[in-house]
């Protein structure tokens, strides 16, 4: 924990010396800003290590149990179900979703906000029963994603660019930092026991990927049917006081989650009484972790965000360009998600990949992808510009990405945008932009160049492989040479004492 506690302090201080830079030599910020951002992020670090530990002995061994129980279980059609459930659950749950929705309201269309969550968590939902069913009958997860981005962006042009933006935003905020680490390891598990060792790893990634497609959908098509007035946004006010709005917001979070596995688990699994203790105690750490957490980004990040949005406003567009992709950069370090990522893929690759090159490579797509959003509100570009491009792209990629990448680079878009970005980068962008809605399409943006990045890394990693194969091949066969010719000396030898003898 200790480890854990210096980790996080250190990639936050980079972000602490950037707000003084801005304060002290660019415009002074407000002093209540000022001062409750700081005592936010001291509160945010406690949590974030907390919530950590409480996720290593609770969330993940949630998963690796409905993972691993599938092998003892011919009810496959049971774990489906469950995906749904827990699709809806986490997504009106999910911390991500919720601090989303308390900076920006979904308007202009006639629905109403809780049945858009729903329809949100049905989509991510019937695309984790997608993934479980993909595994289990070994299609291709390539194919898999084609297609159903294909959907998407077939519904998306009938629903409208506003629509698109608005399910792309959606699909980044589900998949948080409560429902990834589950994910990853019902991911895992599950591809341990119905793949081959040859795929096992290939199939534990991709279930974030297409969990975050199944929202994008889903909205989509929701929009198809609702009167359209234009996707406007407006900010949330609570009438609750921050600590009870908070409390709140991280019981809906965890006891949800928690409560479904567990009547999962006396339908199915039946785990001993010690493993059920350490999970409620595990789950007790996590919940302590995630309100500490939470309640430190909404006490001081949010309103920060936008402050130096409207500082940057009155800056050189290059100048912006440089700052918001140093704010990108650093902002992935203090991401848990991402580094749960990073630590799946480090296993993965059997620590070939290290997680801080991972956690770099994703830093370096957020840094310019916030690029892209600085050069998109200057511009005013379609968001259909950014799709058609980097997915585009990132469907070319595929064909020369090794497949377990493939599965990775989709997943490492889901994870890239945390709670840290919505709370903290979209203020910004909407500062930058003037209004709220400004900023309305800028998580979808950050999500997709992390596609791009990790497929590149994907290709340089099966390069250096194959480098690396060449050359221990050629020692082998060096080895065998040397072999051969003792071996001949001795022949040699043994003929020689032979004629000698006569």
């Amino acid at each position: 924990m200790i480890k854990k506690l210096k980790t996080i302090g250190l990639s936050l201080l980079p972000i602490f010396a950037f707000v003084l830079i801005m304060h002290f030599f660019v415009q002074r910020i407000e002093t209540e800003v000022f001062v409750n951002f700081f005592i936010g992020c001291g509160i945010l670090i406690i949590g974030q290590v907390v919530f950590l530990t409480g996720i290593e002995n609770s969330i993940e061994p949630m998963g690796e149990f409905i993972g691993n129980s599938v092998n003892n279980n011919r009810r496959f059609y049971v774990y489906v179900i469950f995906a749904i459930v827990f699709g809806i659950v986490s997504t009106i749950a999910e911390p991500d979703m919720q601090v989303f929705s308390s900076t920006v309201v979904v308007a202009g269309y006639n629905v109403n906000k809780f049945i858009f969550l729903l329809v949100a968590g049905v989509g991510v939902g019937t695309f984790i029963a997608l993934a479980l069913v993909r595994v289990a009958i070994k299609f291709s997860f390539n194919l898999t994603l084609f297609f159903a981005y294909l959907v998407v962006f077939v519904i998306a042009i009938f629903a409208g660019d506003e629509a698109l933006s608005l399910g792309l935003d959606v699909g980044a905020n589900t998949t948080g930092v409560v429902t990834s680490p589950f994910l990853l390891a019902l991911g895992v598990s599950v591809a341990s026991i119905t793949s081959s060792n040859r795929v096992k790893d290939e199939d534990g990634f991709g279930f974030i990927a297409l969990s975050s497609v199944g929202p994008v959908l889903a909205i989509g098509i929701l929009m198809l049917f609702v009167s359209k007035g234009g996707a406007k946004v407006g900010v949330g006010d609570s009438l609750n006081p921050l600590w009870l709005e908070t409390l709140l917001d991280v019981t809906l979070s965890v006891i949800p989650l928690v409560v479904v596995f567990f009547i999962f688990e006396a339908l199915v699994i039946k785990i001993s009484k010690q493993e059920k203790k350490k999970l409620l105690f595990g789950s007790f750490i996590t919940f302590v972790g995630f309100y500490l957490f939470l309640f430190g980004i909404n006490f001081g990040l949010g309103d920060m965000g936008v402050a130096l949005g409207a500082i940057l406003r009155g800056l050189d567009p290059a100048v912006v360009s440089v700052i918001c992709a140093l704010l990108g950069f650093l902002i992935v370090f203090s991401e848990p998600s991402v580094r749960i990522l990073a630590d799946k893929i480090e296993e993965a690759t059997n620590r070939n990949l290290r997680s801080p090159l991972v956690l770099t490579a994703i830093a370096i797509s957020v840094m310019l992808a916030m690029v892209l959003c600085v050069v998109r509100i200057v511009y005013d570009f379609s968001i259909w510009w950014y799709v058609g491009i980097i997915y585009g792209l990132a469907f070319l990629l595929m064909l020369v990405t090794p497949k377990l990448f493939v599965s990775i680079a989709f997943d490492s878009s889901g994870v890239a945008t945390g709670t840290m970005t919505v709370a903290f980068l979209f203020p910004i962008i909407a500062g930058l932009s003037g209004s709220v809605s400004g900023g309305f399409g800028t998580i979808a943006i950050l999500c997709m160049m992390p596609i791009i990045v990790m497929e590149i890394l994907g290709v340089i990693y099966r390069i250096v492989v194959s480098v690396d194969n060449r050359k221990t091949a050629k020692i082998l066969l060096s080895l065998s040479r040397t072999e051969d010719q003792f071996s001949n000396v001795g022949k040699l030898k043994s003929r020689h004492e032979q004629l000698m003898g006569r």
